[in-house]
């Protein structure tokens, strides 16, 4: 699962940078059920996932099936450091 989701979470989360194509509306329905599917095996295995990369892999498949894009792109393009320094993770 941690490979899959790794792979399809960085996949669609930058899917439409660099004037990538919307996904044909005959392929809509079944991609976005895709999309769930592979969020639901990843949140079945979470708790029995302990190293963080693997963790905001199926974290950023979770955000992409909730509509939470940009949050799926930061998971998988930054590490937890990387977010730390940007401030992003601190309250102030």
């Amino acid at each position: 699962m941690s490979r899959k989701s790794s792979v399809f979470g960085q996949f669609r989360a930058t899917r439409n940078n660099g004037g990538n194509p919307n996904v044909p509306d005959w392929l809509k329905e079944e991609y976005l059920s895709a999309i769930g599917s592979l969020a639901e095996k990843g949140i079945s295995e979470l708790p029995h996932v302990h190293d963080p990369e693997t963790c905001r892999s199926i974290l950023s498949v979770v955000a992409l099936d909730r509509g939470l894009r940009t949050h799926a792109r930061l998971l998988v393009s930054y590490s937890e450091d990387e977010l730390l320094q940007m401030d992003l993770c601190e309250a102030k």
